[in-house]
């Protein structure tokens, strides 16, 4: 994976062209779920909802050094720090947000498409609708995060406190808050709707459902492919042993 692969997250989404992708690594995340599904048993635990809690958020956790590093890669022009320092900045809400794409991609597709089953006959449409459903709250939920991390990553000097206020004035004119409302009902309304309604999501939320409609399609069509294989192979060997069986059975009565 190459530092291009999350020149997207450099800027905040409503900067990003038609072309941009999101800054996520979701067959990454697939993969450490595998590995952690196989080698941790929470029930072997003294407390296995804690334990299912870390395995849930292990993914993102542990992705987030590498797409720390991927971003700093490209923020040269904009941050000129070390690679290494560079790559620490904006870390806590890009934690937030790769945590988000880990549990989305991961527990909320399955959540999802097991309930689609019950009016869905069809698995491809299940699986579809569960990664639809999964990636819309993904998205929606991580898209203030993925904007603090952008901001601080760009300009590091800044506090939290002042990134936040630029993605509000960013996000909601003066315009569009009611003119009865001023002082601190005006600025609480305006903080409001940067959260609620945040300016770019539906754009960033159309490329992660993607994203997470392709990558569960391919995993859910590999699974189906290997039970075929799987099941041809059991069949194969029972009839293989039905044929010995029958040539044996003259050899014994002789």
């Amino acid at each position: 994976m190459s530092c291009l692969a999350s020149v997207s997250s450099l800027a905040p989404t409503h900067f990003l062209s038609r072309t941009s992708r999101p800054a996520s690594h979701p067959p990454t995340l697939l993969g450490l779920r595998v590995v952690l599904d196989r080698e941790v048993h929470p029930e072997q635990y003294a407390r296995p909802d804690f334990v299912r809690f870390l395995t849930m958020v292990a993914p993102g956790v542990l992705m987030t050094p590498v797409s720390s590093i991927l971003e700093a890669c490209n923020a040269g022009h904009a941050n000129p720090e070390p690679l290494l320092r560079r790559s620490t900045r904006g870390i806590l809400p890009r934690g937030g947000r790769e945590i988000l794409f880990g549990v989305g991609l991961n527990q909320l597709s399955d959540y999802f498409e097991e309930r689609a089953r019950s009016t869905l006959s069809s698995p491809v449409a299940a699986n579809l609708a569960g990664s639809l459903s999964a990636g819309v709250i993904a998205g929606y939920l991580s898209h203030v995060p993925h904007n603090l991390s952008t901001y601080k990553l760009m300009e590091p000097a800044k506090s939290y406190g002042q990134l936040f206020q630029k993605f509000v004035d960013t996000s909601v004119r003066e315009s569009a808050v009611p003119a009865f409302l001023t002082g601190r009902s005006r600025a609480a309304a305006r903080v409001g709707l940067a959260v609620l309604f945040p300016r770019g999501c539906v754009i960033r939320t159309a490329q992660i459902v993607g994203s997470f409609a392709i990558l569960n399609g391919i995993i859910n069509g590999m699974a189906a492919a290997e039970q075929q294989r799987i099941t041809t192979a059991m069949r194969e060997a029972s009839e293989k042993r039905g044929r010995e069986d029958e040539m044996g059975e003259p050899s014994a009565a002789g």
